[in-house]
């Protein structure tokens, strides 16, 4: 290795003793006062905020309009409160995080649009690679290597905003993160008056002082769902009213559980029975429902009164399933956990996961977007003093579908006499080049009697638009969330130009495709539909009646 400083590496050794110091010493509030950090917080932040029964709607409210003024802090103790009292909300939100930690991230150099990385770029790409799997976070001041940045960035996904302090260090001749350290929002904030801006706060006394975020020691994540400012974007936002009005439907379902089913005991005693009888007869009343036997004086009564079997689904019930499906279709976008438990319905599985699949991808990218436009060009600055030809941390999101669909085009374009260079269908379809002399796939001939497969090609490409077509137009629903259902389409119109199928072998084909459609989707299945449908798109009447 060649130990010999460069003015790089000479720039780099003199600015090691200023990043320790910064590294180990988080930021302070202010000058004035040295001691108040912001990454050092009391544990009064942890559990310092109302109870959950005082959370009414109007509360609710009050907290979003507080944090529309600039002040995020009780709008996120509210939040944090609902994740850890929701149990479907914290999964949901688990579940989109733990998907992008699992995903493989690579480290591309960067280059400019059709041309190869230059050396200084792809040993920019090397050092980042080097440097970010090699962090070294203390588990016990809650620390964040790689993974643990991501879990932490993505809590803005929900919240809104998220932030971490990174902790650089000299590392093996570089400066690389050694960690990022969540930030408790009591730290910041809009200041209410002056630049409209997220800042650093610091409170001491009745003063407040907010200062603007150090340049490449901090990663700000901020997730707006919808057009607006950023304090009213949080996708929490929408479910806080239903959080609040189950909280007090759980309190009433429960107490209802309790009662629901269990026979009612009923006692008559004397007019003339004294207070110390009565009370004996209430306390045996009370026993009697776990103890299996009770004594009463002489002249009681007693009777056993069945409970009601049967009861009608009550509006705090349907209040709880709404506000979890409701929590399912705005972080998920769709309901399979609820919906089909045990209905075992192929199709919809796949429009489901489809469906999640592409909310998955959402996330992913956005946990790049910060990445590249924050910790990246960070990096670089700090060891190269610019951040240009910045490497990429790039997502590696499988598209199974997509990959299919990529084949089918380069069969079609090689057809029509596109040339399509050999490394660029390779790295599209995620196929290795094969090594001189390795054993690889041969294509084989096609069958006899199995007729061109350009025209196999074509007739199924017709096929699926035809059910893509038919689909929409019985079920009124797009074929981008239908993807799963449409072989079934497939199947049914090739059944309705079939000549040797009977009618009641068409009408069971129906029956199995309702099956293996959503349920609210499949009562819109019926022969008569599909003819119209499929007259209205091929103009022939090949159903019968």
């Amino acid at each position: 290795m060649n130990t010999t400083l460069t003015p790089f590496r000479r720039w780099t050794a003199g600015i090691g003793f200023r990043l320790v110091h910064w590294a180990s010493h988080p930021i302070q509030a202010a000058p004035k006062r040295s001691g108040d950090a912001w990454l050092t917080g009391p544990s009064r932040d942890r559990w310092f905020a109302p109870e959950i029964r005082h959370y009414t709607p109007q509360l609710v409210e009050q907290l979003i309009r507080e944090a529309m003024g600039g002040d995020l802090t009780r709008q996120w103790e509210m939040f944090d409160l609902m994740e850890r009292t929701w149990p479907r909300l914290q999964g949901n939100l688990k579940k989109l995080r733990e998907k992008v930690q699992a995903i493989e991230w690579t480290v591309q150099p960067w280059s400019a649009r059709g041309a190869e990385p230059t050396p200084e770029a792809v040993r920019r790409a090397g050092l980042l690679e080097d440097a970010l799997w090699a962090m070294r976070p203390d588990p016990t001041r809650d620390e964040n290597e790689f993974e643990g940045m991501l879990f932490d960035l993505l809590d803005a996904w929900g919240k809104g905003v998220s932030v971490q302090e990174i902790l650089w260090e000299p590392r093996a001749g570089i400066v690389a993160p050694k960690c990022t350290r969540w930030v408790h929002p009591r730290h910041y904030g809009y200041p209410p008056k002056g630049e409209d801006r997220l800042m650093l706060r610091s409170i001491g006394g009745q003063d407040e002082e907010w200062s603007e975020f150090l340049p490449d020691k901090f990663l700000i994540a901020v997730a707006k769902q919808k057009s607006g400012h950023p304090c009213g974007s949080a996708l929490l936002q929408a479910l806080g009213f239903f959080w609040a009005a189950t909280n007090f439907s759980w309190e009433w379902f429960l107490n209802f559980a309790q009662l629901f089913g269990v026979p009612i005991r009923w006692a008559n005693y004397a007019s003339t029975a004294d207070a110390a009888t009565i009370g004996k007869i209430e306390q045996m009343m009370q026993e009697l429902g776990s103890a299996g036997w009770a004594a009463f004086p002489q002249g009681t009564q007693l009777q056993i009164l069945e409970a009601v079997k049967a009861s009608a689904e009550g509006p705090q019930e349907r209040l709880i399933v709404a506000a979890d499906r409701i929590c399912d279709i705005l972080i998920l976008g769709q309901t399979l956990t609820t919906d089909v438990a045990g209905s075992g319905s192929r199709a919809l599985g796949d429009v489901h996961k489809a469906t999640l699949s592409d909310r998955e991808e959402a996330v992913a990218r956005f946990a790049a977007r910060v990445l590249n436009a924050q910790l990246v060009p960070a990096f670089c600055r700090l060891n190269f003093g610019t951040d240009e030809e910045c490497p990429w941390l790039v997502p590696d999101i499988e598209e199974e579908e997509n990959s299919k669909l990529i084949a089918e085009t380069f069969e079609v374009a090689a057809r029509i006499g596109v040339r399509i260079p050999t490394k660029y269908a390779h790295e599209r379809l995620g196929i290795p080049q094969p090594f001189d002399g390795e054993d690889v796939l041969e294509a084989s001939p096609t069958a006899p009697g199995r007729g061109d497969s350009k025209k196999r090609v074509t007739a199924r490409s017709t096929e699926r638009s035809l059910a893509a077509a038919v689909a929409e137009s019985v079920t009124g629903v797009s074929a981008e969330w239908l993807r799963g259902t449409l072989p079934w389409f497939e199947e049914l119109i090739a059944a309705a130009q079939d000549s040797s199928v009977t009618e009641a072998e068409f009408d069971a084909l129906v029956v199995r495709a309702k099956q293996n459609l959503p349920e609210e989707l499949a009562p819109l299945l019926n022969t008569e539909k599909l003819a119209a449908a499929i007259e209205e798109r091929i103009g022939v009447d090949i159903l019968r009646r």
